[in-house]
């Protein structure tokens, strides 16, 4: 009985040692875009209700990766850096923050509320990425945005916006800062184009 004890101590041992043999994984970096700087109007309000919904975007640009295209056909990840919601979601909830901040409209909405509205703010996201152009890395953020009056189920507006934004570096930090300032940017043209 002794000698099966030895056997299992010596087993169990051997195992315990093992699993440091593996390498230890590198721990994720959530990322988060800072909160909407966009300052207050001072032109007259409206009293129509806005629902802001997510964009429709491509498997690999939705998810909660953040996306660099080194070359035009290759679509990557940094790494274990990882955005704190999934970018349709992360992006809606900034442009809802944006058009609250603005203050031109009685009322923003997302999707999920199941509200009422006047208007919804929808569209396509062709590219939320850092981009290489001319060996450059740059934010890149390109939306197809669509406006539609749900009372009359009726197209009011479409249009791609398309921005830019040059990093520092290529580092993580620097390429959420890039985004954030190209998603404040997209923020500001789409208030504008749709309160006008």
């Amino acid at each position: 009985m002794r000698h099966v004890t030895v056997k299992l101590g010596a087993l169990a041992t051997l195992l315990l040692v093992g699993c440091t043999v593996f390498p230890e994984r590198e721990p994720r970096q959530v990322y988060q875009l800072p909160a909407s700087q966009l300052a207050a109007s001072q032109a007259p309000g409206s009293e129509r209700v806005l629902r802001v919904a997510r964009p429709a975007v491509d498997e690999v640009q939705g998810g909660m990766d953040i996306v660099v295209a080194p070359d035009p056909i290759t679509l990557q990840s940094y790494g274990q850096a990882r955005w704190s919601a999934p970018v349709p979601v992360m992006l809606r909830d900034h442009l809802m923050e944006a058009f609250l901040r603005d203050g031109r409209l009685a009322r923003v909405v997302s999707d999920q509320q199941g509200i009422a509205a006047d208007l919804q703010l929808g569209g396509q996201l062709r590219a939320y990425r850092i981009q290489y152009e001319q060996n450059e890395p740059m934010a890149l953020i390109v939306f197809d945005a669509h406006l539609i009056d749900l009372a009359a189920n009726h197209l009011v507006g479409s249009q791609r916006f398309e921005v830019r934004e040059a990093l520092e570096d290529a580092s993580v930090e620097q390429a959420v800062m890039a985004l954030w300032r190209a998603t404040e940017r997209l923020a500001g043209e789409l208030v504008e184009w749709t309160v006008d």
